[in-house]
């Protein structure tokens, strides 16, 4: 995991996310491109997850751990397809209704690899479950509204930094 399929996604998407930078014709038509906000997203929380399997003791990634890395790193390029950062051709509008529902349950196998790893934190589950209600929410109602991708969006990132405070740092 660590030397081959955490570097190779991250690597991809970041080439997907600059790629589809370069697609804008300007600064202010990429600011409003959600996928590339969502591309970030991953970005950001696939290195957190590369962070945490580094530090995480041999004797504590068993099975369960590896089949929840395989499981996310198929999740996060189904995630990088729905919002459209494989057509290199032309820009697509993602699909974000499906993003929000591929990261609810990315989030959900996160916290299973936490548990396998012996991350068994009050808190990550608590934050877990209030990321999944929040991706749910938007996928079932706020996906049509811009006023909800970006109040969605901007909660995530928030949400990314609690992640990253009470597991990595």
């Amino acid at each position: 995991m660590q030397g081959l399929y955490y570097p190779a996604v991250l690597g991809t998407g970041l080439v997907l996310i600059l790629f589809r930078l370069t697609m804008h014709r300007s600064v202010t038509a990429a600011l409003g491109d959600f996928a590339l906000y969502f591309g970030l997203l991953f970005a950001f929380f696939f290195s957190i997850s590369f962070l945490i399997n580094q530090d995480t003791p041999i004797d504590q990634y068993g099975l369960g751990a590896f089949l929840c890395d395989v499981v996310e790193v198929l999740l996060v390029f189904g995630a990088y397809f729905c919002l459209g950062l494989f057509n290199t051709n032309q820009i697509v509008a993602p699909d974000l209704r499906s993003v929000y529902f591929i990261t609810a349950i990315v989030v959900l196998v996160q916290n299973g690899w936490n548990f396998a790893a012996g991350f068994r934190l009050p808190s990550l589950l608590l934050l877990s479950l209030l990321s999944c209600a929040i991706l749910l929410s938007a996928f079932f109602w706020g996906y049509p509204h811009l006023w909800a991708n970006i109040t969605t969006t901007a909660i995530l990132y928030v949400l990314l930094a609690f992640y990253y405070r009470s597991i990595v740092a």
